[in-house]
Order: structure tokens, then C-alpha cells, then sequence
């Protein structure tokens, strides 16, 4: 298969996503809520992982350059699932449980 293509429209349908959380709660709603203590780190992680599987979909190819892709799109997921989370009642602590059953 083509992981860069799967991750270029995985990605974009995020960005699409934030711009109409943007639009839902208003830019300085949704500002403030990717800028709170508990979600900041997360936001970071997310947006980042977003542009580094960009310029990896879009880079020349290079040896390792599929694992790098998805492993940007799992991180991706994963920082979304633990930003969606952190507006839930108990969200992290039911994550930590159920990471720690896992794991």
C-alpha cells in the first residue's frame, strides 16, 4: 500500500476538523482550551505530529519513511484520543486504568 497517502488524507481530515472546532466554539474559546495547563502538552504533541507527517508524506523517499509516517499517525491518534479525554468527567483517570490493563 501507500501509508503517505493514507496519512496525507488522515492528516488534512484533522486540520479540517480543529478549523470547525474553531468555528463551533469561536477561535478564542478553542484557543484557550488548547492552551490549558492539563492540555497544552497535548495540543503540542498533536499539531506537531501533524506537520512532521506532512513534510514526511511530502519529503523525498527515504529509507524507513513509511514506519516514520505511520508511527507520526499513531501518535496523532493518540494525542487526540488523550485531548478528546480531557473534556470527559474522569477522562484521564479512566485512560490511565484502562492503559495500565493493557499494558
Amino acid at each position: 500500500g501507500h501509508p503517505g497517502r493514507f496519512a496525507c488524507l488522515y492528516t488534512v481530515s484533522n486540520i479540517t476538523m480543529a478549523a470547525a472546532s474553531f468555528f463551533l466554539s469561536g477561535p478564542q474559546a478553542q484557543c484557550r482550551k488548547l492552551r490549558a495547563k492539563n492540555r497544552m502538552k497535548t495540543s503540542m504533541v498533536y499539531f506537531s505530529t501533524m506537520i512532521l507527517t506532512l513534510a514526511a508524506v511530502f519529503s523525498r523517499p527515504f529509507f524507513g519513511r513509511a514506519i516514520l509516517i505511520m508511527s507520526c499517525v499513531a501518535v496523532q491518534w493518540l494525542a487526540l484520543v488523550w485531548y478528546v479525554l480531557s473534556f470527559v468527567p474522569y477522562g484521564h483517570t479512566l485512560g490511565r486504568r484502562v492503559l495500565r490493563t493493557v499494558c
